[in-house]
């Protein structure tokens, strides 16, 4: 039997009051690559409630879609939509990466004495800086010229999340975001491997398990959060 026809299955199970089974996305499968548990209920959902632009006006609908965002941006382009990262600019050097210190050797001057041929002492150049100074890595940035990063969920996406987290288990949802904010991710950093992959199927598989126990209802306009910023 088909996904979809166990999701029939249990409907008819939720019109006779019997326990729904709630299916669990298999490891090595994903809802990025189109065979996660309820892929088959999403695709008919997203087709019946969610416009070609915007977002949708009933919760069944709008699940997927705020869903589907986040899916796709993971996937497709590692989260740079959805992340905005911040560099915290280093104030010992004002992000140059590094610093001018005294030269120890003439002071700062920039210049020495030295004897010539005659005995006399002579100005000229110190051949130990640059105009009495030298550059060196700046010891609080490492030469990195930030002291920290800043990760933030972008708006649009934040109320993506906060809409899901509305309906399902918010532990499924908290996991998201942790991992979302976690610094050793990020763009470029991302394996797509089952473990991460696991953290989208979860809250695809809460969704579509919510979807499949709760009828659909139109939403209220404060009740859209994920539309309101952008489509």
């Amino acid at each position: 039997m088909s996904a979809l026809g166990k999701l029939a299955s249990n409907m008819d199970a939720v019109n006779n009051e019997k326990v729904i089974a709630k299916l669990i996305t298999e490891k090595g499968k994903s809802y990025w690559d189109n065979n996660g548990a309820y892929t088959e209920l999403f695709d008919k959902v997203w087709k019946e409630n969610v416009p070609s632009q915007g977002g949708a006006d009933n919760v069944h609908g709008e699940l997927v879609r705020s869903f589907g965002r986040l899916n796709y941006d993971y996937g497709n382009n590692g989260n740079c939509n959805v992340l905005d990262v911040h560099n915290e600019t280093c104030h010992n050097c004002d992000g140059s990466g590094w610093e001018q210190h005294e030269c120890d050797t003439c002071g700062g001057d920039g210049w020495v004495y030295e004897e010539d041929e005659t005995g006399e002492e002579t100005q000229v150049d110190c051949n130990h800086c640059d105009n009495g100074y030298n550059e060196l890595t700046c010891y609080e940035c490492d030469g990195e010229g930030v002291t920290g990063v800043e990760i933030l969920i972008d708006k649009f996406y934040q109320n993506c999340i906060d809409f899901i987290d509305d309906y399902i288990d918010r532990s499924i949802v908290a996991k998201l975001t942790d991992f979302l904010l976690d610094k050793n991710n990020g763009y470029g950093q991302y394996t797509f491997d089952d473990s991460e992959m696991k953290v989208y199927n979860d809250v695809a598989d809460a969704i579509g398990y919510f979807i499949s126990t709760h009828p659909n209802r139109k939403l209220q306009k404060h009740e859209i959060y994920s539309a309101i910023i952008k489509s």
